[in-house]
């Protein structure tokens, strides 16, 4: 075996996140554009729903509609929400997909969205 098979075996059994990635957000990409990550191994995608200046309003616009284009396709591209459902998604060969918020402004001065994000899928808050 060279360092390069065992570089690919360990990259394949490897849990591979990508914890920060863009689309556009307004108004909300496309999220077949997540299909590289999926080509390039990942396991695990984190797709920013809001930044710095977007308030709860354009947060909620951004993961409904998201949410929407994960359920009808790509069937490489699964929303998960535990462990046991990435597992299952990657079983699958498909690349689990969650949420994330860049920075509090999203939270619009009320703790309870935090509950209410984590909800919808969103499993990273960058306090910033």
């Amino acid at each position: 075996m060279t360092i390069a098979d065992d570089f690919t075996r360990l990259y394949a059994d490897a849990l591979v996140w990508d914890q920060h990635t863009c689309l556009a957000l307004e108004p909300p990409g496309d999220v077949s554009e997540l299909l590289r990550f999926h080509a390039a191994g990942a396991s695990l995608i984190s797709l920013n729903v809001g930044f710095g200046k977007h308030g709860p309003e354009e947060v909620a616009v951004a993961i409904d509609s998201f949410r929407k284009q994960l359920a009808a396709g790509p069937e490489q591209l699964r929303l998960v929400g535990t462990l046991a459902e990435l597992d299952a998604a990657r079983a699958e060969g498909a690349a689990g997909v969650v949420f994330d918020l860049e920075g509090a402004d999203a939270l619009g001065g009320s703790l309870a969205r935090v509950g209410e994000y984590y909800g919808a899928g969103v499993r990273t808050l960058l306090m910033a």
